[in-house]
């Protein structure tokens, strides 16, 4: 559970062949095993970081606009294009669904996801 007062951040994960952003804490004490939040997942090959145009920012502003509407508010903006940071107003459980899931085990040993 994500607390009124917790900030989080929007990160980047890429697998093989997919990838998407998502939401963690933006000072992680424990082990994430899983997002709070992820955006769609879309086809990208690419490993660098994604550009701020295109479908990766179609993706995220899609993203931004679903967490403002689900009670999240933007509170600051981290290095990269995509890493805004923000805060709930009111506590909410992990969200699950459809596009809410994980993402695909990556190739990656650095993952946020396990």
């Amino acid at each position: 559970m994500v607390l009124l007062d917790d900030a989080c951040e929007l990160a980047w994960w890429h697998g093989y062949v997919r990838a998407c952003f998502f939401v963690v804490p933006d000072q992680a004490t424990t082990v994430i095993e899983t997002p709070l939040v992820t955006s769609a997942s879309f086809r990208w090959l690419d490993h660098r970081l994604p550009p701020p145009t295109g479908l990766p920012a179609e993706v995220h502003r899609r993203f931004v606009r679903e967490l403002r509407a689900e009670g999240w508010e933007p509170v600051g903006q981290g290095p990269a294009w995509f890493q805004q940071r923000f805060r709930l107003r009111a506590p909410v459980q992990q969200v699950k669904g459809s596009n809410r899931a994980a993402p695909p085990e990556p190739h990656a040993t650095t993952s946020p996801f396990g």
